[in-house]
């Protein structure tokens, strides 16, 4: 990606905008996300790449066997399924209510995203619109241990 003037790598233009967003790929594997994304989501920038949206977003589905993606309730997923489309039928999707229900520092809860997704060469941007009913790690000044490997 390039701005008009000084050319600048993807994650700098990523870092840039002022919302989060998170580049996946087929399996809503995240690539990379930027500043705002890993703030909000409360995981350091260095161990975001290769969660899947389940894990980052503390889906509780994610820990059962199987992982995110691989349970009976990932078919459902609003997630998985938008950013899935979009994967493969390069249709945008725009303002895309998805409740999931996920740990939160208070216990499991139910929180409401909304999301919009673009297809990106051969990846989809997750762009997070909202999030409600999880207070960003940030705020409660908890932080997320390193993923795995």
């Amino acid at each position: 990606m390039f701005s008009r003037l000084d050319p600048v790598s993807l994650q700098e233009y990523l870092n840039r905008l002022k919302f989060p967003v998170l580049l996946m790929n087929d399996d809503v594997g995240i690539v990379t996300a930027n500043i705002v994304a890993c703030e909000s989501l409360g995981i350091d920038p260095r161990h975001i790449e290769g969660r899947l949206a389940g894990e980052a977003i503390e889906c509780i589905n994610s820990r059962l066997p199987g992982g995110c993606g691989k349970t009976v309730h990932c078919k459902a997923c609003t997630i998985r399924r938008t950013v899935t489309d979009t994967y493969q039928t390069s249709n945008s999707h725009y303002m895309v209510l998805a409740c999931t229900d996920c740990e939160t520092p208070y216990g499991p809860r139910k929180v409401r995203f909304l999301i919009s997704t673009e297809k990106l060469g051969d990846l989809v941007l997750l762009r997070i619109d909202d999030i409600e009913g999880k207070a960003p790690a940030s705020l409660t000044g908890r932080r997320r241990k390193p993923a795995k490997g």
